[in-house]
């Protein structure tokens, strides 16, 4: 009989090491996530993405210059090492975007490209898409410079109330929206007014 308690005692006590170890481990797993995210990349990194985001920013931008005018970017702010909020600008219009990215064997992917408008509400690609000019909608905000497509019209919050300040270059009509290039549009960014 004490053969036995003892031998259920081991296996207990066995089972117990065991259970704490593999609990150690899964903590460690979690805090080396955890200070990756936190990690900010190297100057170097920095410099190699800085360009990277600089040579590629009208082709990353969902949005399109207008007026003849050339995105360069004005102000990068890197969240971790592997997001960053980017404004942009073409002389006409100014943007800011949250972007994730990767950077592994000195190659740059850019994971995600997704524009902040002026209330810090993020718009996301897959909401800018569009098939016709019927779809397209001005963002639900005030004096929106985005437009959406109606599908997604719920995902974003109208203000009870908006200043009374009239702007050439927002849109606030579904007519002042277009489908271009797969995406929703402001039309009235394109007029010769229309002056940020």
């Amino acid at each position: 009989m004490k053969k036995i308690i003892i031998i259920i005692l081991i296996l207990l006590i066995g089972f117990l090491i065991g259970f704490s170890l593999i609990q150690d481990k899964k903590q460690t797993e979690i805090k080396n996530q955890q200070n990756l995210a936190t990690e900010q990349i190297s100057a170097e990194q920095k410099l190699k993405l800085n360009k990277y985001l600089q040579e590629n920013i009208s082709q990353l931008s969902p949005e399109k210059e207008v007026l003849g005018g050339k995105f360069y970017i004005t102000d990068i702010k890197y969240q971790n090492n592997t997001q960053a909020i980017i404004e942009y600008e073409d002389g006409h219009i100014a943007l800011k975007a949250e972007i994730a990215f990767k950077i592994e064997n000195e190659q740059i992917e850019i994971i995600s490209f997704e524009l902040i408008n002026e209330n810090g509400v993020i718009i996301t690609d897959e909401h800018m898409k569009c098939t016709s000019h019927d779809e397209c909608m001005p963002l639900p905000g005030c004096h929106s410079y985005e437009c959406i497509n109606k599908k997604y019209a719920d995902y974003y919050q109208q203000p009870d109330a908006c200043t009374m300040i009239y702007d050439n270059c927002a849109a606030y009509e579904n007519k002042d929206c277009l489908c271009q290039q797969g995406l929703c549009f402001n039309e009235n960014l394109m007029s010769s007014e229309c002056s940020q």
